[in-house]
């Protein structure tokens, strides 16, 4: 009879560590799933970046590109990121911040205007303001300028 109950409480036990080792297997898998998920998601609202619209010197050496910056939950991206590139090679960035309220962020809202090989004029067109940025690539000189007037599409 003792034989049994001694046999009964090492099999009880076994099943007990089973279990616990099982659940924390499972409480564990859960939290690595929960911090993936929500490190994709903070990833997704504030830093990925989604090609916008670009524009090439008329010699082909230089190149500015216009990428939105994040995605908003509610109201889309709040930025917008540019580089400035000559001969393959990022030689300056800008983070502009987006001035609308309810319309989308779309390339339509902007356009390069390249005065000669090395000067380029990026105008963007928000729903509350223009925002124009000046950049010369011989003097690495960036100008930014801001006229408040609605831009309504």
């Amino acid at each position: 009879m003792e034989k049994w109950s001694s046999e009964d409480n090492i099999i009880k036990e076994e099943i007990r560590v089973t279990k616990r080792k099982t659940f924390k297997t499972l409480i564990f898998s859960l939290l690595a799933v929960l911090l993936v998920s929500l490190s994709y998601g903070i990833y997704w609202i504030y830093f990925e970046q989604t090609f916008l619209t670009g524009s090439n010197s008329p010699d082909g050496n230089a190149e500015v590109e216009i990428y939105e910056y994040g995605n908003g939950l509610l109201r889309g991206s709040e930025a917008v990121k540019v580089y400035f590139s000559s001969d393959g090679k990022t030689i300056k960035t800008k983070k502009i911040r987006v001035d609308n309220l309810k319309e989308s962020n779309h390339k339509e809202r902007y356009n390069a205007t390249w005065k000669n090989k090395e000067n380029v004029t990026i105008t963007m067109r928000f729903e509350k303001s223009t925002k124009t940025i000046s950049y010369n690539f011989s003097t690495d000189v960036l100008i930014e300028n801001k006229s408040d007037q609605s831009n309504q599409f």
